[in-house]
């Protein structure tokens, strides 16, 4: 019986044909061959194309060209367009509420912007970059500015995950399309800030992406994944303070990055400690990088909610809104909150999902001792009876079902629902994961992300520990390992952002305030998918393949040739 040929005739095979090809391919020995050259160029078209079209279909989907399709203000929209002077283009020059999308601003002064504090956002600093000193604002501009960001962001995953071949590409698409998708691109075309938080949410999945994908030894690709990871937590977890789980994320990632390749034990020389340390000091020093604008950016917006008395009014949606709701369909009262049963005819009165209801009591009339104390009497509660905080969290996850938001009008003075039916049907993979999501009152939604959170680090752990083997020094994580991790990402920043989205106000406006968790909700459920469509591929491709050895009287096991292929034969 033939045996294999050694491992080093295969080398030597291999080193032969590569210098052949070196030296009779370009005319000078040591040169890449011509074919390699041409898939690197294929790739850089294939990154530009990906990237052509995200920009293309984010301006398509809200108007950048065409009709505008974006989110009409709530009466938050000030916060970001009012420190910068803009004024909407309406004969009142006041935010039109529920009225229709204002995408035309006057640059002036005049309008009162309810604090001396200025809002902390990373979307003002872009704004600011854009505005003119004089004359008129669109926000078209500033949506086909931070598109553009998004499509290059995208462009770069194509070569940051070229290792991984055709997984890594459906992984891509997954992201892409989970950010081009209306009801998330229709917040380019808005005053709110969520557009900020998603264009660093795409960076950090694809930056994150590029570190697994990728060997130590890569080190473009790895240093290009490191600044998209560093862009997306600072670009996106500074967009609000809801987004400060993209920091941790992001400092996480940091410190489990390997930057260069480690070196034999040698501690006599300072090259080995060298190496062995700086790459650690640099990680360190990126990680404060992230943390000390965060730390600075969480004090402003306290600063800003003081002045405002904000305090008051989102400790009255989550203590009465939402814990004391749950405390009475739980069989408890008011006084197990420390509150007085006066407050009886408030409990629930902002609860999710009616958004019809738009008259927000008057908290401050209620709340005239501390808001510090009230809220840690709760957490107390909460940490006392944990059922009581499932019910928020699950509560939070069924919310991203309404991902669509549409309380909140998405076309401008005249547009109607009409012009948008595609539009709607692109948002079918956000209601199909939403309906998951929402299944059990949350409660399977919960269930979902949890497994996967949990699932990628077994996986890997079996690998790595049990069976003895991990990523070979030269190249990255398999495409099944490194999705899933991936996956396990996005599905742990899901569960943290509807947790914040409650803790912070409760049960009012739901579904805008998990929004982008409903993003990486979608994300870890398209990631885990292209996961395991590798393994069930190639298990259905073995059962094929023995069946037909089967019925040709071959070894079970035994690859055919090209010219008895089995899928020209019907099992």
């Amino acid at each position: 019986m033939a045996t294999r040929p050694s491992s080093e005739a295969h080398i030597a095979e291999a080193g032969s044909a590569a210098g052949a090809a070196g030296a009779g391919g370009t005319g000078s020995a040591g040169s890449r061959p011509k074919t390699a050259e041409k898939a690197s160029w294929r790739w850089k078209a294939g990154a530009v194309l990906v990237a052509v079209l995200t920009i293309g279909t984010v301006w398509l989907v809200t108007g950048v060209v065409g009709t505008v399709y974006g989110a009409a203000d709530n009466g938050d929209g000030p916060r970001l367009t009012c420190p910068s002077g803009l004024l909407p283009d309406t004969p009142s020059q006041r935010w039109n509420g529920q009225i229709g999308v204002v995408h035309e601003y006057q640059v002036g002064e005049g309008q009162d912007c309810w604090a001396d504090v200025v809002y902390p956002t990373t979307r003002r600093l872009l704004l600011n970059a854009l505005v003119p000193d004089t004359g008129t604002f669109s926000l078209r501009k500033l949506a086909a500015v931070e598109s553009s960001m998004l499509g290059v962001v995208v462009g770069c995953g194509v070569l940051l995950l070229r290792r991984w071949g055709r997984p890594g590409m459906c992984a891509l698409a997954v992201i892409g399309f989970a950010a081009v998708a209306p009801a998330m691109s229709r917040f380019f075309m808005s005053p709110f800030s969520e557009s900020a938080g998603l264009v660093g949410s795409v960076a950090l999945l694809i930056g994150a992406a590029g570190l697994l994908a990728n060997p130590v030894r890569a080190y473009a690709e790895r240093f290009t994944s490191v600044a998209l990871v560093l862009f997306g937590a600072a670009y996106g977890g500074l967009a609000k303070q809801a987004n400060l789980p993209l920091i941790g994320v992001g400092v996480a990632v940091l410190l489990c990055t390997r930057l260069v390749e480690p070196r034999p034990f040698r501690p006599r020389r300072v090259a080995y400690w060298a190496r062995l340390v700086l790459p650690r000091l640099v990680s360190l020093g990126m990680c404060a990088a992230l943390l000390v604008p965060a730390a600075q950016w969480y004090k402003a917006g306290e600063t800003w909610s003081r002045e405002l008395n904000f305090n008051e009014l989102t400790t009255g949606d989550f203590v009465l809104g939402a814990v004391a709701l749950e405390v009475q369909r739980n069989g408890g009262s008011l006084a197990d909150l420390g509150l007085p049963e006066s407050f009886g005819p408030l409990v629930g009165m902002e609860e999710w999902p009616d958004q019809d209801r738009k008259v927000q009591p008057d908290w401050q009339h209620y709340f005239k001792f501390d808001i510090e104390e009230t809220r840690a009497r709760t957490a107390e509660y909460i940490a006392r009876n944990p059922e009581i905080g499932y019910r928020l969290l699950t509560t939070g996850i069924a919310a991203t079902q309404g991902v669509r938001n549409n309380y909140l009008a998405a076309y401008e003075f005249g547009g109607g629902p009409d012009k948008g039916k595609i539009r709607i049907t692109m948002d079918t993979p956000y209601v199909a994961v939403g309906a998951v999501n929402a299944a059990g009152n949350g409660a399977v939604g919960f269930l979902l992300l949890s497994g996967l959170t949990v699932l990628g680090p077994v996986r890997y752990a079996n690998q790595r520990f049990r069976r003895r083997i991990g990523p070979e020094p030269g190249r990255g994580h398999t495409p099944t390992t490194g999705l899933l991790l991936l996956a396990a990402v996005s599905a742990a920043l899901a569960l943290t952002t509807c947790a914040v989205a409650v803790w912070g106000d409760g049960y009012y406006e739901l579904t805008k305030h998990v929004w982008l968790g409903a993003f990486f909700a979608a994300v870890a459920v398209g990631l885990a998918g292209v996961a395991g469509a590798g393994p069930v591929r190639r298990r259905l491709s073995r059962i094929r393949r023995n069946q037909w050895n089967e019925r040709n009287d071959r070894p079970a096991g035994e690859r055919p040739g090209r010219q008895d292929a089995p899928d020209r034969v019907t099992a």
